[in-house]
């Protein structure tokens, strides 16, 4: 099973709190920015796991409470478990934190799910700016021999079609 690791601000199910279009409208109209800044990437252990839900393309999204870095590289020697990614922080500003982020995270090629024969380019996901404050961290851990792919992983943080964080891992697997 394909699998994303998010922070526990990701893990959390949708809110049940009503949001009025003009007020969405507004907030997206300005011209308030909002920045990342990468702060670790490489390895990482997940200390605490959170929620796990399914995207539609039938890829689990799980949540992380607490991930440790275990090495800060570039270049990563994987096998299956290995959890890799990064940790980011968003700017402080007036931003609505109602107003959604983009999550990507991009193999080197497609992955052939065995189960169903379908390829997966992607794995997208959007997350309101809340939700992405608690402990902003994006990666992957792989599960399955077919998402051992050497290559590029390539994370990404978008905030209006903007991309706000990125970074590529370049990973190989001991076959």
């Amino acid at each position: 099973m394909m699998k994303a690791i998010i922070s526990s601000l990701l893990l959390i199910l949708y809110s049940s709190t009503a949001y009025s279009a003009e007020s969405i409208a507004e907030t997206t109209s300005s011209t308030i920015e909002l920045n990342a800044n990468i702060i670790s990437y490489g390895i990482y252990a997940i200390i605490q796991e959170g929620y796990s839900e399914r995207t539609n393309a039938g890829v689990s999204i799980t949540g992380v409470n607490s991930q440790q870095l275990l090495m800060q590289t570039d270049s990563i020697n994987a096998q299956l478990e290995t959890v890799i990614g990064f940790e980011f922080s968003l700017s402080d500003s007036t931003t609505s934190p109602q107003e959604l982020l983009t999550f990507i995270t991009t193999p080197p090629k497609a992955i052939l799910n065995p189960n169903t024969g379908k390829f997966l380019h992607s794995i997208v996901f959007t997350r309101t700016i809340e939700q992405a404050r608690r402990n902003p961290f994006l990666g992957y851990r792989y599960e399955q021999p077919e998402e051992c792919i050497d290559g590029i992983w390539r994370f990404q943080v978008l905030y209006r079609d903007k991309v706000i964080a990125e970074k590529q891992l370049f990973v190989n697997f001991d076959k």
